[in-house]
């Protein structure tokens, strides 16, 4: 059996400082990680846990210009300044051009109550969780080495781009249509992770008659500094962020238990006998000479399994 590693911190937000260590060095290091950065893949952490990402330095900008404005609820830019020792204004009452960086911000953050720590990183944390959030559903949030698994593989096209004159190494590209199975949330599985779990909610849908369980997420925090509750929303099939106000006015209603179990049971066996089939471009082979001709935009990379051989390329998906 290979190990497994479960980082345990306490309820001290500071210490998401060194999980965030472990996070970035997970995402550069990829001999830790089989040779790719799939940390969000094997359920470790989630994209908003590097701290020293380019999506939490633009957060803690915008955390800064929040402090500065006053609308933060957790703390003054006096008294933030005089916790920390950490000068974030000028004479004239303006926010510095270079403020401290991320680092910084965060070791000064360990010498506060933990009670400041845990409000700070709650609204900070916030900021970031809404850019993945927004990342997500835009399609590029850089989650590294995606594998996708597939019942059968057909190839639909093989046209090879460019033969490398010294080595003959290829740089080809595929159309694939793959023959794909959904990941389906058994019952059983549901109630082993959410069975005993406070503040859960079963729900079903009174338009899609579609059943969903309402559990606990992190909150975001918006561009004004408004911490938005956030609840997600477990299906048979997949999984939903969605605000306690979108909620509160969707088709989404409580159900007894007992419906929503048979429900969800029958649900769970349509998704499980349903096979989807889905036609991608794949660029495989030699990749770095072609690297900045590949589309900008919805690029991704992917590893494809079909259970008996295994192909990771850089993909897009075809229009």
């Amino acid at each position: 059996m290979p190990p497994v590693f479960r980082p345990v911190v306490t309820d001290c937000k500071g210490e998401r400082r060194a999980i965030s260590t472990v996070a970035r060095r997970l995402d550069t290091l990829g001999a830790l990680t089989r040779g790719q950065r799939q940390t969000g893949g094997q359920n470790l952490f989630r994209p908003g846990d590097n701290l020293e990402s380019d999506m939490a330095k633009e957060a803690l900008g915008q955390w800064y210009r929040l402090l500065h404005h006053g609308k933060l609820a957790s703390v003054t830019m006096e008294a933030f300044q005089a916790m920390t020792g950490l000068k974030l204004i000028d004479e004239h009452g303006h926010l510095l051009e270079r403020l401290p960086p991320i680092q910084r911000w965060l070791n000064r953050l360990l010498a506060l109550r933990i009670a400041v720590q845990n409000a700070i990183f709650e609204e900070y944390m916030g900021l970031i969780q809404a850019r993945a959030d927004a990342a997500r559903e835009a399609g590029t949030l850089d989650v590294g080495v995606e594998t996708i698994r597939a019942e059968k593989i057909v190839t639909l096209a093989d046209q090879c781009l460019r033969r490398d004159p010294r080595t003959g190494a290829e740089t080809r590209l595929l159309h694939l249509e793959l023959h794909l199975k959904p990941r389906v949330t058994g019952w059983d599985r549901l109630m082993r992770i959410w069975g005993r779990g406070e503040d859960i909610a079963m729900l079903r849908n009174t338009r899609s008659h579609k059943v969903a369980l309402s559990v606990p997420s992190w909150s975001i925090t918006d561009e004004e500094g408004q911490v938005i509750p956030m609840r997600e929303l477990i299906r048979p099939i997949g999984t939903r962020r969605i605000t306690l106000e979108q909620l509160a006015q969707s088709h989404w209603q409580a159900v007894d238990p007992d419906p929503f179990q048979q429900t969800w049971i029958e649900q769970a066996a349509e998704a499980d006998a349903v096979s989807e089939i889905e036609t991608i471009h794949v660029a495989t082979g030699l990749l770095l000479p072609v690297w900045h001709k590949l589309p900008q935009e919805d690029v991704r990379v992917w590893r494809i399994d079909d259970g008996a051989d295994t192909c990771a390329a850089t993909t897009t998906m075809a229009g």
